[in-house]
């Protein structure tokens, strides 16, 4: 508020617009990551179950609740689940139970970039750059940053970009 008085009208609404966005979609990435967590959750939790692995219900919705970081609860959660199962079924049919359980669970990724308009493969690299840069915290608000600066580069960059090569052709 203290520098928006420093902008014109025309510049204040552009940048409240941008604000707004960012706003929009942060928000309902965190609602949606909050529902697909549950939603995961529950999904594992009844799909191990009727693969009869021990623990199912307990370990699908763990890795559920520890999927709002991606890949860290289907992975800690793939772990966990085959670990206990080797114990009750053997090394081989407890990796085949919870890897065709938890398989499915690898389609989320997908389903989240698409929710937020970006490729799966900006998903990736945007999970991976954030893991790198900030650890758990990184993987965590990389895909709301990234479509922040999606948002960022669609309205400041991109039109001064084209208002350039207007006057340069």
């Amino acid at each position: 508020d203290s520098l928006t008085h420093l902008l014109t009208g025309r510049e204040r609404a552009r940048l409240s617009r941008v604000a707004e966005r960012i706003g929009e979609m942060i928000s309902s990435f965190f609602r949606g990551r909050l529902a697909v967590a549950f939603l995961k959750g529950l999904l594992l939790a009844i799909g191990l179950t009727l693969a009869d692995m021990p623990y199912g219900f307990l370990f699908g919705m763990l890795s559920g609740a520890l999927s709002i970081i991606p890949f860290v609860g289907a992975l800690s959660g793939f772990l966990l689940t085959f670990a206990v199962g080797i114990l009750d079924r053997g090394v081989i049919d407890s990796a085949w139970r919870a890897g065709l359980v938890f398989g499915v669970g690898v389609l989320v990724p997908k389903i989240l970039g698409d929710r937020l308009g970006l490729h799966p493969l900006v998903v990736f690299f945007a999970l991976l750059a954030g893991g790198a840069a900030l650890g758990m915290l990184g993987l965590l608000i990389a895909l709301p940053l990234t479509a922040a600066l999606v948002i960022l580069f669609q309205e400041f960059v991109s039109p001064a970009l084209k208002q350039f090569a207007d006057e340069s052709g």
